[in-house]
């Protein structure tokens, strides 16, 4: 456990699909983290269905009925992690992550320090809760952050022009005084 004690690790890993099988249709006493890692993962928790692509998290919550939509992909992979929280609730559901890599490497080191006896003992919750703090963030810049002005006037300019033969991703950025590959980022 952690000093505050509210998060507890039970088990984790990486389920790697050979294009064979579904995820079964069960309900559990903890929360599981889902991270994907390549290709898509569809689900439903309840009655909501997600379907998940890199960089995707979910976190399934106990007592609640989740499986899969289908046959899991060939090219899919993704981190798992059971845990323990004194409320589930206040944690997002799904998200797309800020830092999919760093994330990656959080649940790599989660995922270590599992396997080794001599970790300090906490270490494993203190790696988790960074990975549901990547999560926060995920869901926090999801509400939080609008659509910026140069991209809501660059579709606006972009429905107006759809039809002249000279419009362009280039052509519309320069109109909003813009460099391409910046408008393209955002």
């Amino acid at each position: 456990m952690t000093p505050d004690k509210k998060l507890h690790v039970c088990n984790g890993g990486r389920f790697v699909s050979r294009g064979i099988g579904a995820h079964p249709s069960r309900m559990i006493d903890s929360c599981e983290l889902i991270l994907v890692g390549e290709g898509r993962l569809s689900m439903f928790e309840g009655e909501q269905e997600f379907h998940l692509a890199e960089g995707d998290f979910l976190i399934l919550r106990p007592g609640v009925r989740h499986g899969g939509l289908g046959t899991y992909p060939k090219d899919l992979w993704f981190y798992w992690v059971h845990f323990f929280t004194e409320d589930p609730n206040s944690l997002p559901v799904s998200g797309h992550l800020v830092n999919a890599d760093k994330s990656r490497t959080l649940f790599g080191l989660l995922l270590n320090n599992q396997s080794d006896r001599g970790a300090p003992e906490g270490s494993g919750e203190l790696l988790l809760a960074l990975l549901l703090a990547e999560c926060r963030r995920a869901a926090a810049v999801m509400v939080r952050l609008p659509e910026p002005a140069a991209v809501t006037e660059a579709k606006r300019l972009a429905r107006m022009e759809f039809a002249l033969p000279a419009t362009s991703a280039g052509s519309i950025a320069a109109k909003l005084c813009l460099n391409r590959d910046y408008l393209n980022r955002l």
